[in-house]
């Protein structure tokens, strides 16, 4: 027999339930704890006992001891059982081809091995278990061939590849390699990704799981397929399938603006090469030469560059073959879009104020540094551009009738001094 102590009870353990000895101790409240608990019948509370009615042999485990309980005893009770799947493999076993063992597999054909799309649905059709969601499509890319998805939610899919064999022909494989929740929603993207019906490949197909009806398309899953070349209207795809948002329309505009914007550059950059390359070679110009090799040292000023004569005398175009990057003034001077890092040259082309603006802006032409231009009295407008060092070239009809500008400049008249043979 073993007395056990508590600060409330004394319990005798004899290996029988227990039985209350002794109870101690008044109703004071002075000491921390109430004893109105057993005036009222409710019987005390100690480590081993809870109140039952004051018999510690109604008493169950208290707080603590419970959870110790909770903890110990949760590795030994099995929970509810669940389908458990391996993980998804896809190995190569022998002359029978691949061993696949996943839940959703996409399998690609050579078309070229089917006489129509009606045979090749009707076969692959056959593959199918009863409670598989599948697609079947025809593509056409740079050459024809046929999908098809196979998703299984209730079990794996375990067999060969050879099972999957099409009228002969033997399909390449690619499983679904991701587990635990996200496997539904990869099957379910790999799904939409052969039955978009505004895949630009796309030609015709057959489902039974339906995109935006059976499951909710991602609005990430089609721009996806733009970003990839595979899509070419985003924004009628995710409107057909209910995902379009003003963030997804935005983007759309503004890449297709970009594109077509790259497109118009690209096309006028052939243009000038395809017209430069039509042209007789220009003669040699010691002029031109003089005015660049002033360039190869350091001065506190530089002169520009003046051509005249009349037009269609290849002005305009001997100065593009001499540059790389020239910011043009055509017409009327706009300093909008200078760079002084990116362009290597300054061109003012047809510019019918043109000599005035130099005698104006003299510092400017000189090349001497950063001049202010646009200024008045208020400088609202006012720009600082920096033409250290600057190429600037004149491109004029006429020759300038300023002093300071022939003193200041290297002068070539086409009449003269032709650039092009006759």
């Amino acid at each position: 027999m073993q007395l056990e102590r508590c600060h409330w009870c004394i319990i005798v353990s004899t290996g029988s339930p227990p039985v209350a000895m002794a109870t101690a101790t008044t109703s004071n409240s002075g000491n921390g704890h109430r004893g109105t608990g057993r005036e009222q019948g409710k019987g005390p509370r100690c480590r081993n006992g809870d109140r039952r009615n004051g018999d510690p042999a109604m008493a169950g485990p208290s707080g603590r001891s419970r959870r110790r309980l909770s903890r110990a005893t949760k590795k030994k009770i099995p929970r509810t059982a669940k389908v458990q799947m391996s993980d998804p493999t896809c190995e190569i076993v022998g002359p029978n081809g691949f061993h696949i063992k996943t839940c959703a597999i996409l399998l690609t054909y050579n078309y070229q091995d089917f006489p129509t799309y009606e045979s090749f649905y009707e076969a692959a059709k056959e593959k199918l278990h009863d409670d598989d969601l599948w697609a079947i499509v025809h593509e056409r890319e740079t050459r024809d061939h046929g999908h098809m998805y196979v998703y299984r939610p209730n079990r794996q899919i375990d067999c060969m590849s050879s099972h999957y064999a099409v009228l002969g022909s033997l399909p390449n494989v690619q499983c679904n390699t991701v587990k635990g929740s996200g496997a539904k929603t990869a099957a379910q993207r790999g799904h939409f990704y052969c039955a978009c019906k505004f895949k630009d490949s796309y030609i015709q197909g057959s489902v039974n799981w339906i995109p935006g009806k059976d499951y909710v398309v991602k609005s990430q899953w089609i721009m996806n397929m733009y970003k990839m070349g595979k899509l070419s209207d985003p924004i009628a795809a995710c409107a057909h399938y209910r995902c379009l948002t003003p963030a997804i329309q935005a983007e759309v505009t503004m890449t297709e603006a970009y594109r077509r914007r790259a497109l118009a550059v690209e096309a006028k950059r052939k243009r000038e090469e395809d017209l430069l390359a039509d042209l007789a070679p220009f003669l040699p110009c010691p002029i031109f030469d003089s005015f660049m090799e002033q360039y190869a040292t350091a001065k506190l000023r530089y002169k520009f560059l003046v051509i005249t004569g009349p037009s269609l005398q290849g002005k305009t175009t001997f100065i593009k073959t001499r540059f790389n990057n020239i910011f043009w003034h055509t017409d009327a001077i706009n300093w909008g879009n200078y760079d002084e890092d990116k362009h290597d040259c300054v061109a003012f082309d047809d510019v019918s104020t043109i000599y005035d603006y130099v005698t104006s802006h003299k510092s400017l032409f000189q090349a001497s540094g950063s001049t202010s231009v646009n200024t008045s009295k208020t400088n609202c407008y006012a720009l600082q551009i920096d033409t250290t060092a600057k190429p600037l070239v004149i491109l004029h009809n006429y020759d300038p009738y300023d002093e300071w500008i022939t003193a200041n400049s290297f002068h070539i008249n086409v009449a003269e001094n032709p650039l092009i043979s006759k």
